[in-house]
């Protein structure tokens, strides 16, 4: 880096943020389209997986003073503690409950699309890894803003309209407009509570990225209940 990113223009950090947010999901659409039409994350783990994690490397250097400000690396016993809690929860979900849940039946023309439809328990290993990369843009997107001295309350604006505006590329998924109302309407709102939990409770990001993780996977067991 030329100069730290705090030094940087507001507008030049937020737009190099949310370029890289949108390059990221076209380059997944792009990818995914070349292994075969329908490729997935439950088809495609491990290279999907590994598109990500090198994003993930990407932002650990661009972004580094920026998650030095929030802590990411510091060590707490409670952060040992809350890492291992809620990671036995994810892993139980994964193992134990998503296996028995019920089957969904649906048609190619369905929507929400193929990739919730089909969701194997590998969905959740490029899965886990993309929302990693997001809460790391979401991480910099609010110290971008702190570090200008903007309220908590302006930060929440601001990170609902930004997460909740980025979904809508899921259009590109093939999902119609209340498929793509729904998760912008309900990023929006995860938007207005993630800075609260970065910026003001310890292990705050742990909180942050097990939400997000959460979602999805309450998202699944709706889907197969509604559709099994």
């Amino acid at each position: 880096m030329a100069y730290a990113q705090s030094n940087r223009p507001l507008l030049e950090t937020i737009a190099q943020i949310a370029g890289i947010w949108i390059f990221s999901d076209f380059g997944y659409y792009l990818l995914s389209s070349t292994f075969a039409p329908g490729a997935s994350y439950s088809t495609h783990p491990i290279a999907l997986s590994l598109y990500y994690f090198v994003w993930v490397l990407l932002l650990s250097v661009l972004y580094a003073e920026f998650y030095d400000r929030s802590e990411l690396s510091t060590y707490r016993l409670s952060t040992s503690v809350s890492i291992i809690s809620l990671g036995a929860l994810a892993l139980t979900y994964i193992f134990y409950i998503f296996p028995v849940l019920p089957t969904i039946y649906w048609s190619p023309g369905s929507v929400p699309p193929a990739e919730l439809f089909r969701a194997t328990g590998w969905y959740f290993l490029p899965k886990s890894i993309e929302i990693l990369l997001q809460q790391l843009l979401i991480v910099a997107f609010v110290q971008a803003f702190a570090v200008h001295h903007f309220s908590l309350r302006a930060i929440q604006y601001w990170c609902a309209g930004l997460f909740g505006g980025i979904h809508v590329l899921m259009i590109f998924d093939g999902g119609g407009v209340p498929y793509v109302t729904f998760f912008a309407a309900s990023a929006a709102t995860a938007g207005f509570i993630f800075p609260y939990l970065l910026l003001k409770v310890r292990n705050g990001f742990l909180y942050s990225y097990f939400l997000h993780w959460g979602f999805y996977a309450l998202i699944l067991v709706l889907l197969r209940f509604a559709l099994g």
